[in-house]
């Protein structure tokens, strides 16, 4: 969905998305194109690390799960490849140049060399403002999308168990504020709702969002008055640091990970079988003004510390110690 950064050279090998392919891909064509292209590193950031490879590697998760640091299959593919393909990517891992991990967020437990760098979002999401010149910009990237002037964001994962979780807390608010504040769910998480939707007779008050390049995305971003995170963490690319970068609060899942990376700028709830709590405590946030409003600003607070300059000379770093 973003334009590839110029000096870049793309390598296209497409296959049908399958288990055994996923597994052919990270363990024998990747390794090979990396060895074709002359690459002296592989940076992933999904799937999992090649058992074998001429070609060190580094590795930064970004799967939505704060148990493990390998893509775990869905209950509907785990079948035999991949297993096995699980099973390959804790090999890789042992044996990758380097795990790198969020200094914001608690260690990992791996055997894996992990190096600490700076928490870091796209610098578009540095660049909120209030100005007419801010607002007219927002309007031209949202052109087409039909966005309200107030309205809750998610932007998660897509598995049913997720998903399942985010309607039912969804459920306990939406009838309150869910005609002045919808739900808005962007990319594969609302491409998957429709069905959902039915089931639990929300359809007024959510709204799928395409896939949106990262200028809208961010533009959507700034516009939000929360973000929705009823869901696991991933290490990178994550959510809720984007929220905080635009200084809006966060209503997310209780975790050990959630609460280290948001400090007072949110309210945590855990997960029950019903989403009663994460649905009280997102109704509890846009009802309390001044709830709010000390979320808000220490959300203002916490986007000082993301430090894209910082991260990008650490990073530099890391790749010259592996050559």
């Amino acid at each position: 969905m973003n334009p590839v950064p110029g000096g870049v050279t793309v390598l296209l090998r497409t296959y049908p998305d399958t288990p055994v392919n996923r597994l052919r891909w990270e363990q024998r064509i990747l390794p090979g194109l990396a060895v074709e292209s002359a690459s002296r590193l592989v940076h992933l950031t999904a799937g999992s690390p090649p058992l074998w490879s001429r070609v060190p590697s580094v590795v930064s998760p970004t799967a939505f799960s704060e148990t493990g640091l390998v893509t775990v299959p869905e209950r509907s593919q785990a079948g035999w490849a991949a297993r096995l393909r699980q099973a390959a990517g804790w090999g890789g891992l042992a044996r990758t140049s380097s795990l790198l991990w969020p200094s914001d967020l608690p260690p990992p437990e791996t055997v894996a060399p992990c190096r600490l760098l700076p928490g870091v979002v796209h610098p578009y999401f540095r660049q909120a403002g209030n100005g007419a010149g801010q607002a007219q910009e927002k309007v031209r990237l949202l052109a087409g999308l039909d966005s309200p002037e107030t309205y809750i964001l998610y932007h998660g994962p897509a598995a049913s168990e997720d998903l399942h979780r985010l309607l039912s807390s969804w459920s306990w608010a939406a009838g309150p504020i869910g005609e002045n504040y919808p739900l808005i769910v962007v990319g594969a998480a609302g491409r998957r709702l429709e069905t959902l939707l039915r089931e639990y007779r929300l359809a007024g008050s959510v709204r799928p969002v395409p896939d949106l390049p990262v200028s809208s995305l961010s533009a959507l971003y700034q516009g939000c008055s929360l973000l929705f995170h009823p869901a696991p963490l991933p290490a990178w690319g994550d959510p809720v640091r984007m929220a905080l970068a635009c200084g809006k609060p966060v209503v997310a899942l209780e975790s050990r990970r959630s609460a280290a990376l948001v400090g007072l700028a949110a309210y945590l709830a855990p997960s029950d079988p019903g989403g009663r709590s994460l649905g009280a405590a997102l109704l509890s946030v846009i009802v309390d003004d001044s709830l709010y409003s000390s979320l808000s600003e220490a959300a203002r607070l916490r986007s000082g510390a993301l430090d894209s300059q910082a991260f990008r000379i650490e990073l530099g770093g890391i790749y010259r110690s592996v050559f």
